[in-house]
């Protein structure tokens, strides 16, 4: 479970307009909490794929393929958000 709780306080007050925050540190806290979110779906899902509840050992041979996993999931994510980005 991903609970954007506190991002999503922090973010409303410093967001206020009787604050004045500036917009570069608005920016700074708002990137760095989807990349957090980002970070921990990735994570999720490279240990689903490797986990098996009969044998929850992970053997040296899977360790470089799940490392190979969450290194191209992160990197394809990235190049998706740029594409994305440039787009819109």
């Amino acid at each position: 479970l991903i609970s954007a709780v506190d991002p999503v306080a922090t973010l409303s007050i410093m967001g206020s307009p009787e604050l004045e925050c500036d917009q570069l540190l608005y920016s700074l806290v708002f990137g760095e909490s989807v990349l957090n979110d980002a970070v921990a779906i990735v994570l999720f899902k490279t240990f689903h794929k490797y986990y098996d509840p009969d044998t929850p050992d992970l053997s040296q041979s899977e360790i470089p393929s799940a490392l190979l996993a969450f290194i191209s999931m992160t990197v394809l994510s990235i190049v998706v958000g740029i594409m994305l980005g440039l787009l819109s």
